[in-house]
Parts: C-alpha cells; structure tokens; sequence
C-alpha cells in the first residue's frame, strides 16, 4: 500500500501507469471501507488520481 502511494507513481506521465495504479487504488480502498487506508491528504491525492485517470481513458 505505501509503494503505490509513491510521488513517483501518483504523478507518472505514462497514462498505462496511472489507470493501473488508479485501479489498484480502487480496490483498495473498496475492500478495507468504511476505513480508510491512508491519511486525509493522500486519500484527495488518490481520488484526483482516479478521477484523472478514468477521465483521460474517456477523451
């Protein structure tokens, strides 16, 4: 979980990279709800992450 939370993967240019890490994300986050696996501050960054990701695969 903290390999995934990496500057270097949340903000990667390859846009392979961030719908994977955004999936993995997902998954994530829907099996250990209703907690919450990481901080308020990482949690926004995860989001944007997955919102941007799933957006760009649209268009």
């Amino acid at each position: 979980m903290k390999a995934l939370i990496a500057k270097n993967l949340l903000g990667h240019v390859n846009m392979d990279v961030n719908v994977s890490i955004a999936s993995c994300l997902s998954e994530i986050t829907r099996i250990i709800a209703p907690n919450a696996a990481y901080d308020d501050d990482i949690m926004k960054d995860i989001f944007r992450q997955i919102v941007g990701a799933f957006k760009n695969l649209i268009g």
